[in-house]
């Protein structure tokens, strides 16, 4: 038993400042802005993780297209709320179950992200770059990963080359496709080789 309790109490309030740290300059990194600003960003960034749950939502889809957004062509006040969010739309897998009160929001939020991101001055293109290096167009399912590693650690290493090649495939198509595939397969195939506890080169046998 630990006598003293103190110690861990400072740890635990050490991690808590850290994680807040860090967690919020991840929402900047991943909302395209130059820094976390607590007094707006918080309660900002509390409603955007309140409209990704107003209908099932493809987190994934809706950072990408977010990027996509023009920040600077026209005036915020010539463009109604159900207008705005038109590009985040396909990031929902029934957009169909929005309501038009859902959509207004989505709206509003979209309204106060272009004018937080013009305060920064952020130019579309910086904004973008700067966006989809930490959010990835693809992502892994989890299940299909476990199925290809389940079948390799039988002998079958069939999904775990069907996944290399997928991928391989897609970073042929261009060279921006390539240096932003290249990370996530890495990842994979690291996962690959700490499950199956092989070297790299046993993967295509």
């Amino acid at each position: 038993m630990i006598e003293q309790s103190e110690p861990l109490q400072q740890i635990l309030a050490g991690y808590e400042k850290v994680f807040e740290r860090d967690w919020q300059s991840m929402m900047a990194q991943k909302l395209g802005l130059n820094a976390f600003s607590p007094e707006t960003d918080n309660e900002f960034v509390t409603e955007l993780q309140a409209i990704l749950q107003l209908a099932e939502t493809d987190m994934t889809i809706f950072y990408r297209q977010l990027a996509k957004i023009d920040i600077g062509i026209g005036s915020l006040n010539d463009v109604h709320d159900a207008t705005l969010p038109e590009p985040l739309l396909n990031a929902y897998y029934v957009p169909e179950q929005l309501t038009n009160d859902n959509v207004a929001r989505i709206g509003n939020w979209t309204r106060c992200y272009k004018a937080r991101v013009c305060k920064d001055g952020t130019l579309n293109y910086t904004r973008r770059k700067r966006m989809n290096a930490v959010n990835p167009k693809y992502v892994l399912r989890n299940y299909l990963t476990q199925l290809a590693i389940d079948k390799a650690e039988q002998g079958d290493n069939f999904m775990v080359n069907e996944y290399w090649s997928y991928c391989a495939a897609l970073t042929t198509n261009n060279s921006t496709k390539k240096s932003m595939l290249r990370s996530v397969i890495e990842q994979a195939v690291r996962c690959f080789r700490v499950a199956l506890d092989v070297p790299l080169s046993r993967l295509s046998d």
